[in-house]
Parts: structure tokens; sequence; C-alpha cells
């Protein structure tokens, strides 16, 4: 939990490394050789993982070392896996040689690595994998795994060099297959590498393939939890959500105490709809790190979700201290707070997270609909606008501000808007229901009668959409379709229909 309370202290140091200036040239190639002998207990199979391993590992140490110097990174009291984590994470280093050699009797294997240390735009980089937390997190348990094993594999080979001639068939197997562990989770971890590579800040990519080298990993090393728990990541993101939260399961038996785990199978559980499964397991990642602003986002959500809004701002009111430059933990908060009519409240929140993040289209969308609730339209209209601009297949953006020129009685721009949105989702009802009430404005009543059938068979629970097409059946001369609709929308409680058919009985 030391380290971890490390890692998270050092990401309140991003503004250094963003102010950081850098000298020099752009561009090094870096190549680090490494050497191992197969012999006694141990195989080439072992000797070529080892060298793989400590080739990659000096031309990180080595490429760390050189981006030092050009930033302020040295200054941080932090562990030196975690700096190598940070530059594994901006440097990529990949074996560029595998070669055997004879050494007397003993057969070798000489591996080369090599990283390209591109030091453009090298502050604007690091800033970006600082704010990806969990991406860091992750390529900083990967080092210290490495870390580990090395160690491991320097105590192996003490022993192997220890061990004589004479020693039992009992100890040479022993000695084998401790190697040969070592060897199969050193293997491992240079697969999950490959994946930890491709990460694009959203997911890996290709997924199927993450899902792939994960798997490989898992059958080298069975009982490595961050394994199971990046090939979950990969099955959300793939839709493929049972699967994720069997894997879950798999880590959280495996090491009760990464939070990230609980949080992944919280957000697998929310995906699903079931936020109360996500919440208790969102609780137990807080219990085990409760200094992490995105676990509290996540069980806001879920609250919010279970349209529980109070608990759901608490729980945003603790991400926010922990992170303040989250645009979309006040995006939420302000969510939250319109649900509850606290319409100004949300309002300064949708300011914040345009601050922080000016291309946020669903923070310009969302005080789009506050503003409209305060009959400010023509400021409705200009965040509709902006969030279109940034989201430009966004069907439910033009809906909005379709609905917003019809506010306006521009109905004409409204139609526009609403055939926008329904090109873009088709079988978006709202749309429809807008498009509808403006061809009934014009009155193009056969128009307006289309719309509303095909909003009804879209979503047959919108009582408004009934009430409506009954005025449209009964200007056509329609009187018995349109009385039916009434009552039907009166059924549903809908009070306009309602009074045009009289008291229920």
């Amino acid at each position: 939990m030391k380290n971890w309370k490390m890692l998270w202290l050092f990401f309140g140091l991003v503004l250094v490394l963003s102010q950081c200036q850098i000298f020099g040239p752009d561009a090094k190639i870096i190549r680090k050789e490494a050497q191992q002998l197969s012999g006694g207990s141990r195989s080439i199979d072992d000797a070529r993982a080892a060298a793989i391993a400590l080739a990659k590992q000096g031309a990180l140490e080595e490429a760390h070392s050189y981006m030092e110097r050009f930033t302020s990174l040295s200054i941080l009291p932090v562990a030196k896996d975690l700096n190598l984590a940070i530059t594994s994470g901006v440097f990529k280093v990949i074996v560029i040689k595998k070669k055997r050699f004879l050494k007397g009797k003993a057969v070798g294997i000489r591996v080369v690595a090599q990283a390209k240390t591109d030091l453009s735009n090298l502050d604007e980089r690091m800033r970006k994998l600082l704010m990806q937390r969990q991406h860091l997190a992750r390529l900083y348990q990967a080092q210290q795994r490495a870390q580990e094993l090395l160690e491991n594999l320097e105590e192996l080979r003490a022993q192997n060099s220890r061990l004589s001639a004479a020693a039992t068939i009992a100890e040479s197997k022993a000695l084998q297959a401790a190697f040969r562990v070592n060897t199969n989770q050193l293997t491992a971890l240079d697969w999950i590498d490959k994946v930890l590579a491709r990460w694009n800040g959203k997911a890996y990519v290709p997924l199927q393939r993450a899902v792939d080298d994960f798997t490989q990993a898992i059958t080298l090393d069975s009982t490595y939890a961050f394994a199971y728990i990046g090939r979950g990541l990969a099955y959300k993101h793939l839709g493929q959500v049972e699967l994720a939260i069997r894997d879950y399961d798999q880590a959280i038996r495996l090491d009760p105490d990464p939070a990230s785990a609980y949080n992944d199978r919280g957000a697998s559980y929310a995906e699903i709809g079931q936020y109360r499964r996500a919440i208790e397991d969102y609780d137990q990642a807080i219990r085990l790190d409760p200094d992490l602003a995105f676990f509290y986002n996540n069980r806001g959500a879920a609250y919010a979700a279970l349209e529980q809004y109070r608990r759901a701002i608490e729980d945003y009111n603790q991400a926010i201290p922990l992170n303040p430059q989250n645009a979309f933990v006040y995006n939420n908060r302000g969510v939250a707070y319109y649900k509850l009519e606290q319409i100004e409240y949300a309002i300064k929140d949708y300011d914040q997270a345009i601050r922080l993040q000016i291309n946020s289209a669903s923070a310009y969308l969302n005080r789009g609909l506050a503003y409209n609730s305060l009959k400010q339209i023509e400021r409705a209209v200009e965040d509709f606008d902006h969030a279109i601009r940034l989201d430009p297949d966004n069907a439910t953006a033009y809906f909005f501000r379709g609905n917003a020129y019809y506010d306006l009685e521009q109905f004409q721009r409204a139609i526009e808007d609403c055939q926008r949105a329904i090109r873009l989702d088709p079988d978006y009802a709202a749309p429809y229901y807008c498009r509808g009430n403006a061809f009934f404005r014009l009155g193009e009543y056969d128009r307006a009668l289309d719309d509303y059938i095909q909003t009804i068979m879209r979503d047959p629970n919108l009582a408004a959409a009934y009430h409506a097409r009954g005025l449209a059946y009964d200007i056509l001369g329609e009187r018995a379709l349109a009385h039916l609709d009434w009552l039907k929308a009166c059924e549903m409680d809908y009070e306009p229909a309602c009074e045009r058919v009289g008291p229920k009985e």
C-alpha cells in the first residue's frame, strides 16, 4: 500500500513535468546486450527468457537515465520501478536480435534489446500518461513483477552454480522446476508487456489480440492475478461482460488486495445493469484504496443510475478534491444536480467541466439542456451548436437542438435537425415525435400523423405521442381513432388526454 500511496502522490506533481524544458537531440537509439548460459539445471529456454528480460530491462534503465537529463523527473522522490514504469509508457523497448553461441561446452544465448528515445513532445506525452492513472498503475505493477522475477533469477543462478555434480536427482529436478516456473513467469510478463504497449488511452488495440496475448500469459503463469484483470478489461471493452466478470473473480481469488480488480468488476456489473452489485465492489475498492478519485466517481455513477442522486453527489464531492482536474466528475455531478432540479448548481459544474476540457461535447450538451430548462433557449442552442461541432454524429445533440428550435417556433429548422437525428439513428423515437409536432404546427397533419405512428412503433410507452396522434386523427376526421388514442393516453395518466375523454370511471 505504501508504494501505491507514493504512486498517487506522484500524480500531484504532473504540473512540474508539464513545465519542463527539453534540450538536446530529439532521438537516440539505445541498444543493450545480455548474455546468459545454459548448463546444470538450467535449460537453453531458461537462458533465453532471462537474457530477453535482462536486455529489455537494461535498455529501459538507460532510456530512463537519458530521459531524466531532459526532464525534472529525477527530482521526484519515487521508487525505481515507478520511474521505469513511466519510461516504459513513453518509450517502447523491443528485442532486435537473438543468437546462440558456444562457450566451452556450454550453450549460451545473446540478446540485443533496443529503445528509441524520441524526446519530441516528451512533456506532453508524459503528461498524458500521468493522467491515465489506471494504465500507469498497470505499468508500475508489471515493473514490480519484473524486478521480483529478476531478483529471483539471481538467486536461482547462484543455486545452480553451487549445485555440485554430486547433487541428488531430486535436488536437480527441484532446481529445474524452479527455473521453469521463473522462466514461464518472465515469458508471461513479456506477453503482458506487448499488450501494455498497445494501450491507446481508452482500450487495448486491437482488443481481440489483447485477449489472446493475456491468454498466452495466463497459460504460462496461471497464478498472476494481473493477467486476469487485464484480460477482463479487454473482454469488457469487447462487450463480453460475463467473461470479464469471470476473470475478475479469478483475479480476486488469487489476490484479494488489488483495488482495481474490484473497481473493474464493479464497472462490469454496472455495464449489465447490476448497480447494487457494482456498488458493493466499489465499496471494497474504496476500502482498499480510499485515495483514488475514479472509484468514487464510478460509485457515484452507479447511485445515479439507481436515481439516488444525493448519494451520487456525495461521492462526486469525495472525488473532486482527490483529482480536481477531472472534467468528467464535474460533468457527472452536474447531471445529478440537474436531476434534482438544482439547475444553477448543474450549470456551474458544466462550466467547470468545459473549462477543464474545452472539447467535451457531453458537457456542452448537458449545459444546453440546463439552459433549456431555464427557458434560456438561445443559450441552449449555442451549446447544442458546440456539441454538434465536436461530435457531428451525435443524434441526441441534433434532437435537442431541433427541440429547442421548436420552442423558438423555428419549425423548419426543427424539422431539419430532427431529420438529421433520424438519419443517424433511425430507431430513436424522440426525433420522430419532435418532427411530428413541427409538422403539426405547420399544418401538415398527414406528415405529423406519420411521425406519431413512427414514434409509437419505437416507444409504445410515450403517452404524449398517443395524445398527439389523437389530435392529428381528430383534425383529419378520424374521430373514433382519435378517441381510442386519447383513452390510451389517459390510461397512462396523461392529463391532457383525460380532459378530452372525461374522468376515468
